[in-house]
């Protein structure tokens, strides 16, 4: 019976001992996966702040030609209207009644 004990606990001791290397490797997965997820969240970061940069740098220079256009626009309105009175003043003296 001693012999049957021993063997019983011999076969238990096996037994967590397997277990134990089943928690042992699956913890070393886990590790694993969080190193590659902590990775692949700076990567994510890294390219979020170059569209950040990329995107802020496009409103600046799209800012910079609206500005410009604007500028060209409002110059070429009020020289239109140079023209316009111009033009009438011309009229007003040359017409005949």
């Amino acid at each position: 019976m001693h012999s049957a004990s021993l063997e019983e606990t011999s076969a238990t001791l096996n037994e967590v001992s397997e277990i134990n290397r089943s928690i042992t490797i699956a913890i070393e997965q886990l590790s694993k996966d969080s190193d590659e997820g902590h990775i692949a969240a700076i990567e994510i970061q890294k390219r979020a702040n170059q569209l950040t940069s990329s995107a802020v740098a496009s409103k600046t220079r799209t800012d910079a030609v609206y500005s410009e256009t604007h500028k060209q626009l409002s110059e070429a309105i009020e020289a239109s209207k140079t023209v316009t009175q111009i033009s009438y003043l011309s009229n007003t003296i040359f017409r005949t009644d």
